[in-house]
């Protein structure tokens, strides 16, 4: 399914997802949101996707691209700034950082785990493929 997030709130999305699973007999496991825009989301909106998930035993995963502001991109532990308001709604965080010849893979929060940091995994840039172990 596609949607854009400034032309569809979020209660039409989470409708449309549940028609599809329960009416549609979709069996989903895991909800990939790709490209949302954290800046546009109230806090509302991803308590909505939490009850939402949790309604339907799915997962959901969103993916976001930081872009550059000037300022910090990342607080001290490592959580993006623009997610720091939703901080407290999402349950894990991984972020991917480029460097010069591969991209480096960090868990900046597990639930109630502590974060593993920097995995030994480094992808290729290219490709995104697994490229090595460290």
């Amino acid at each position: 399914m596609n949607f854009k997030q400034d032309g569809m709130r979020t209660g039409q999305v989470l409708r449309s997802l549940e028609a599809m699973i329960t009416g549609g007999k979709f069996d989903a496991e895991t909800i990939i949101v790709d490209g949302y825009d954290f800046g546009l989301a109230a806090p509302e909106d991803l308590d909505r996707f939490k009850e939402f998930a949790g309604r339907m035993n799915v997962s959901i995963w969103f993916s976001a691209s930081l872009k550059e502001t000037g300022g910090e991109m990342f607080g001290p532990d490592g959580t993006p700034v623009l997610l720091a308001p939703h901080a407290g709604r999402i349950d894990v965080l991984i972020t991917l950082e480029a460097k010069t010849d591969a991209v480096e893979i960090r868990v900046v929060k597990d639930h109630d785990h502590p974060p593993a940091g920097v995995l030994p995994i480094r992808l290729d840039p290219r490709t995104l493929l697994i490229a090595q172990e460290k």
